[in-house]
């Protein structure tokens, strides 16, 4: 159940979005580039399926996982 990982693992991190690779027929499937609040980019890609999606300049708050086992959410 990855929701247990992150909440044992996870790390809560404020980030802004500066990228959105949208995919699929009708572009419902969004893989966003996320920066941290030190500058740097996040490897990991957050993945976000629907409408409603984050747009870039807009801040979030993620809990992920620091070895990458675990896909990323976004915090509640």
């Amino acid at each position: 159940m990855p929701e247990a990982a992150l909440e044992a693992r996870g790390v809560r991190e404020g980030v802004v979005v500066v990228a959105d690779s949208a995919t699929g027929k009708d572009g419902k499937n969004h893989h966003l580039t996320l920066r941290a609040a030190n500058g740097e980019e996040l490897e990991e890609r957050f993945t976000y399926n629907g409408s409603g999606v984050p747009r870039v300049g807009e801040r979030l708050d993620v809990i992920r996982d620091p070895e990458g086992v675990v896909p990323m959410e976004q915090a509640g």
